[in-house]
Parts: structure tokens; C-alpha cells; sequence
């Protein structure tokens, strides 16, 4: 592989044996074509820029598959915003890490700001941004199938380099993507939009019991924000 002897030139990986199976009873297109994919570049900063922006990170990405909002901020000149716009993240939007940490897929959210105002989202270099054409795949349809674990362990095997771990943009391209039915499409995004209301329900309880927690001894009396 890339001039690299390599186990896996031999002998496949069962994820990639389990995923070839599946892709070859269904119907599939090669993954720049149910995308646009768009590189991240680096942007620099401006320590007085006038315009604010998030550039997220694996690490933003949610146990539930959503991509809140990026803790990296860095402040633009309104030069850099040009480039800074080819890369901003919308709504339905799928980033897929392909750099570093192998395989870390997350849906940018409908809440995402978009406007140079508000502070729009951009992704980090690890990361490739995959926007769905129309008319294909929806960004959900899209999510559930990269983050599935099979799909992100076959997606590993194609990384490359002996430091940094990397997909080369010529095998993202050509990784193949099924194409569901409409019935099955539509129930992917019923099962997602469910799973995000349990989290929300889990999230809730959760905070709760921190604030039981806190409120009883020895939380009370040791609560730092009250001394």
C-alpha cells in the first residue's frame, strides 16, 4: 500500500470483509458523488480580528453523534473571512476526521449558526467536511452509515503513515456509500431523531442527580462556587 508492505495488502480485516459483503447487496455510488467534499485550511488568526468563529475538533463531537459547539475560538480579520466562509459548516452537514483520530463522523446540527455575526462553526484540519448533493443521501442517512462501528474500522484500514495516521483524499473518494430505500431512509431518521430525545431525556436525569448530589452533605458544604 503506497509502496509500504502491509498485512493487510494480504489479508483483509473482518470489518472490511463484513462491509464489502453488505456493500455488494446493495445499490452504491462512490462517495464524491453523494458529496461535496470540502478540505479545511488552516486560517490563522488575528489577535484583534473583528470577526469570531468555532473551528471544531474530534473532541466536540458528542457520544450522540452531534457536534456542539467547538471550544477552539479564534478571532479573523475580515481579509481571512473570505476563506474562512468556503469552509463553514451548515446544517446537515456530515465532518469526518481523516487525520490523527481515524474515523470520527458528526452531524452539525440545525441550531448551528451560519452568519458572520453570530459566530459561525468551521472544522479543524483532522477533518474533511462532507456536504451532501441534492436530491442523495441526507446528512442523517449519511452519518448513520460512516459512524456505524463495522464502517469506521474498515474506514481505518485505509489510513496510511508511519506517524500521523491519514486517508489519502483519492481513497475518500472512492469509498463507497449505499444508497437505501425510501423506506429505509426514512426510518434511519426516525431511529436518529428518537436516539436524540433519549439522550436529551438521559441528559436531563443526569443533571438532576448532580443537583440532588450537590445539595445534600458534604456537596452543600463544600460547594466552592458559595465559598
Amino acid at each position: 500500500k503506497d509502496f509500504i508492505l502491509s498485512i493487510n495488502r494480504y489479508l483483509l480485516p473482518p470489518a472490511a470483509v463484513a462491509l464489502e459483503s453488505f456493500l455488494e447487496r446493495s445499490s452504491t455510488i462512490e462517495l464524491q458523488d453523494a458529496v461535496e467534499l470540502i478540505r479545511p485550511l488552516s486560517l490563522g488568526k488575528a489577535e484583534d480580528g473583528e470577526f469570531t468563529i468555532f473551528e471544531a475538533s474530534p473532541a466536540d463531537v458528542s457520544q450522540h453523534g452531534l457536534l456542539t459547539q467547538p471550544h477552539k475560538i479564534s478571532t479573523l480579520e475580515r481579509a481571512q473571512m473570505r476563506k474562512a466562509r468556503n469552509q463553514r459548516l451548515l446544517p446537515g452537514d456530515v465532518i469526518l476526521s481523516v487525520k490523527g483520530t481515524i474515523g470520527t463522523a458528526g452531524l452539525v446540527p440545525s441550531g448551528a449558526p451560519t452568519s458572520d455575526e453570530d459566530g459561525f462553526w468551521t472544522a479543524g484540519q483532522s477533518f474533511m467536511i462532507l456536504r451532501p448533493k441534492r436530491g442523495g443521501v441526507s446528512g442523517v442517512v449519511l452519518y448513520e452509515y460512516l459512524a456505524n462501528p463495522t464502517v469506521v474500522k474498515a474506514l481505518r484500514t485505509l489510513a496510511g503513515g508511519s506517524a500521523i495516521q491519514s486517508i489519502a483524499i483519492k481513497d475518500l473518494k472512492a469509498f463507497r456509500v449505499p444508497i437505501p430505500s425510501e423506506e429505509e431512509a426514512e426510518r434511519a431518521e426516525l431511529t436518529f431523531k428518537r436516539r436524540q430525545e433519549r439522550h436529551a431525556q438521559i441528559e436531563a436525569i443526569m443533571a438532576e442527580i448532580e443537583a440532588e448530589r450537590t445539595s445534600s452533605w458534604p456537596g452543600r458544604e463544600l460547594n466552592l462556587e458559595k465559598l
